[in-house]
């Protein structure tokens, strides 16, 4: 019990010192870190009101086709997949397991 409790304040401890870094780290004129840390501590004791900032920081939906977002988002380097590595690499991946299956039933019973 004694090993939760310290490890239990051990955490604690650590996350106190993650909000001091963040909140030392932001520029001087930025205050968001507090602010936000500050608005989410009152949302959880009054939650009505919460949900009313909320709605009203709600931004009107966009309505985009498709086509159009594809189009707007489209990049010209190279794809982070790369299907000749994958197809190697699976095909590496099969070799060994054909490996291991055969040398698992090779074994005398």
């Amino acid at each position: 019990m004694t090993a939760l409790i310290i490890w239990t304040l051990v955490a604690l401890v650590a996350a106190g010192v993650v909000a001091l870094v963040a909140s030392a780290t932001s520029n001087g004129s930025d205050a968001s870190f507090v602010r936000d840390l500050r608005a989410g501590l009152a949302a959880r004791r009054d939650p009505a009101s919460a949900r009313l900032g909320a709605e009203l920081l709600d931004a009107e939906p966009v309505d985009v086709p498709l086509d159009e977002f594809l189009l707007a988002t489209q990049v010209d380097d190279d794809g982070y997949l790369h299907v000749d590595e994958l197809r190697d690499t699976l095909g590496k991946a099969r070799q060994k397991a054909v490996r291991s299956v055969h040398e698992l039933t090779r074994r005398p019973g």
